[in-house]
């Protein structure tokens, strides 16, 4: 029997859900005001393999969603041919906070929700089936449960670890064997954050601008722009450049609007969260060329405009 590995976490899977899902019974129901994690299946959608439909079921059995399109776009395939490729999967629906008037069990619903979706697969076929998920554009991280049952190995990044080093008492995190992780690329871990959090992480990064925009320095573009820019846009010019800087060093930790805001483990390790997209590495990377203009697009064009 061929060794099944498990290949990382699929990043950024949702359940489209038109239906609040009913839980474990066994397992912890959260409370009044959040929703505990829900280990879910999937079954594709009758006999037409040409459509792209991945059905959510919960503990019950019963259908509450589906998997969001992007990832079903690379999912599908691989599911469909799974005789072949070996292929499972874990998925477990995130915890999260429940939304207001949400109903209770079997009740309307309309939203996505977070699921965290491992892969496994025979150990031959886990380079194709890496290359055909970059190539859907889809990104596999580090994975966090069941890393007891099965050797770890990320086809995308070199990313690994065995299960004799996770059963080991001492074994911690960063432990995983790979080359620096690049921030939006696979190999740093997504935190899963409500949007009052996200507003909060990231109101000091624009706090400057928005709040003391005297003080914010200006910058010329570039001789190939012959359009004249306004005072406020040549701030945002400096506002945009200063963030891709090199600021890695720790002295640069205590600004207060940093784009790596500094954080401890309960073990008192350092590590370092892209308050951005929420992301956490070990270390501060270098951010790339525009980077910011992504995530943040609509509040830069609105201070710009």
């Amino acid at each position: 029997m061929e060794e099944l590995i498990c290949v990382g976490k699929v990043k950024h899977t949702y359940v489209q859900a038109h239906t609040v899902p009913y839980p474990d019974p066994k397992k912890y129901l959260g409370n009044s005001g959040q929703q505990g994690r829900i280990k879910v299946s999937f079954r594709r959608a009758g006999n037409n393999r040409n459509n792209l439909n991945i059905m959510v079921t919960d503990p019950t059995g019963r259908e509450f969603g589906r998997v969001d399109m992007k990832s079903s776009t690379g999912l599908c395939p691989l599911i469909d041919g799974a005789k072949a490729n070996g292929l499972i999967w874990m998925a477990w629906t995130d915890i999260r906070r429940k939304q207001a008037g949400e109903g209770p069990p079997g009740s309307p619903f309309s939203g996505l929700i977070s699921m965290t979706l491992q892969l496994y697969c025979k150990r031959k076929w886990a380079h194709d089936i890496g290359k055909f998920h970059k190539g859907k554009n889809i990104q596999l991280l580090r994975p966090v449960f069941e890393l007891q049952r099965y050797d770890y190995y990320n086809p995308q990044d070199g990313d690994s670890l065995t299960r004799i080093q996770a059963i080991d008492p001492s074994f911690q995190t960063d432990q995983f064997t790979q080359q620096g992780p690049t921030p939006g690329e696979p190999g740093s871990i997504y935190v899963l954050r409500s949007v009052d959090e996200i507003r909060a992480d990231v109101a000091d990064v624009f706090d400057t601008v928005v709040s003391k925009s005297d003080e914010v320095p200006t910058r010329e573009p570039s001789s190939h722009i012959k359009t004249e820019l306004y005072p406020h846009q040549k701030q945002a010019l400096y506002f945009m450049w200063d963030k891709e800087q090199d600021h890695s060093a720790e002295e640069h930790d205590q600004r207060k609007d940093t784009l790596w805001a500094p954080r401890l483990r309960d073990n008192g390790r350092k590590f370092y969260r892209l308050v951005i997209t929420g992301e956490d590495t070990h270390c501060k990377q270098t951010i790339k060329k525009a980077y910011i203009m992504s995530p943040e697009r609509a509040s830069l064009i609105l201070f710009m405009t």
